[in-house]
This record gives structure tokens, C-alpha cells and sequence, in this order.
């Protein structure tokens, strides 16, 4: 199923996407009503995409290092077949899944190791903790990198909120300036450089 919805904020056009979502007759959770609504949930997150909301789910970086700290594979059995899917490590265990996650990462092997030091005697611990505080205050503080912030259209909105500005002025504002919508800036510099005009003006 598809079909295209439009975003539209205080009788203001922002963007319009296309919603798809997958129908099947023989699952007896899902009617044709459920169907239909996660085609306007799938529209409406990708409209929101134009106003840069949870636009680092786009990330491939930032995805990988969210799965790489926060969730496991598993394999789940499905109507197709085993199919490998990722989940929360908090979360409970999804229908049909049929193996156990066995994923190691730094993190649980530092667990293990701060259990094994606990049972060791107090002497051998205190020797660590000793051996520990004299490495940390000889070594030289790595220098912080500060990371530089993107600018999104939701920022744009931002400045002209912040100055009060009814949303139809900032739209005049920014098609005067930039000859285009909010919704059509680029994210990083340009979006920047709108925030600075609006901040200027």
C-alpha cells in the first residue's frame, strides 16, 4: 500500500512524502485499517526528515555505533524462514526468536573483568587501585575534539521563534533571501546561514 501525505504546520506547507507499508490477508494481527496507518506513519517520518528530526536514524555512523553499544542480532523465525534481526539488549526477546545473542563487546568483557578482580583478596585489589591511580596521574589528558554543529531547517524555525516572528514572515524572510522554502534548505552551511540572517535581520 502507498500513498503521498503532506506536512503542513499552522496552515503552512513544509514538505509531502509518499507512506508505503506492506498489507498481508493471512496475518490475523493486522487489518486493513493497521495497514493504512502505518502508511501515514512511514509518511510522516519522512516528512519530518526535511526538518532534520531524528535525521541521524540516516547516519550510517551514528547508527553503527548505536547498535554497537546498545543492541544485539538475534535470529527470529519468520513466515519466509530464520531472518537475523537486531533488538535492544534491554529489550524482551521477539516472537519466534529461536537464538540465544552471544555477542561479546568491550563492555561485557570489562564486567567480567571487574568481577574477577572483586574476588580476588583485598591485598591483590589494592595493589591494582595503586597501580591504577599512579598510571592516571602520569599520563598526559588526551585533548577534547569538539564536534561541530550541523545546522537543520528546525533550527531555522528556531531563530525566527526567537525572535518572535510569526511563521509566514520567516517564510517571506528566507524566500526573499535564500529564494526558497525552509523546507528546501540544504542542512549544514546553508541552513547556517539562514540561522545568521535571521539572527542578523
Amino acid at each position: 500500500m502507498f500513498r503521498e501525505w503532506g506536512l503542513y504546520v499552522q496552515n503552512h506547507f513544509i514538505s509531502s512524502a509518499v507512506g508505503e507499508a506492506d498489507y498481508h490477508e493471512d496475518n490475523d494481527r493486522q487489518t486493513f485499517a493497521t495497514a493504512a496507518e502505518s502508511v501515514k506513519s512511514n509518511a510522516l517520518m519522512r516528512c519530518c526528515k526535511d526538518l532534520g528530526i531524528a535525521s541521524e536514524c540516516w547516519d550510517k555512523r551514528w547508527a553503527e555505533a548505536y547498535r554497537r553499544d546498545y543492541c544485539i542480532k538475534v535470529t527470529v523465525q519468520t513466515r519466509n524462514g530464520k531472518k537475523e534481526q537486531w533488538r535492544r539488549r534491554d529489550a524482551e526477546p521477539f516472537d519466534g526468536e529461536v537464538k540465544p545473542p552471544t555477542v561479546t563487546t568491550e563492555r561485557t568483557q570489562a564486567q567480567t573483568t571487574e568481577k574477577a578482580q572483586d574476588a580476588r583478596p583485598v591485598e591483590q585489589r589494592q595493589e591494582v587501585i595503586d597501580v591504577k591511580a599512579t598510571s592516571a596521574s602520569s599520563s598526559t589528558p588526551a585533548p577534547s575534539t569538539a564536534v561541530a554543529k550541523v545546522y537543520f531547517p528546525s533550527d531555522v524555525f528556531a531563530a525566527g521563534n526567537a525572535k518572535q516572528w510569526k511563521t509566514k514572515d520567516l517564510q517571506a524572510f528566507i524566500q526573499e533571501h535564500f529564494n526558497k522554502s525552509i523546507a528546501q534548505l540544504e542542512k549544514g552551511d546553508e541552513c547556517e546561514k539562514a540561522v545568521k540572517a535571521v539572527q542578523q535581520a
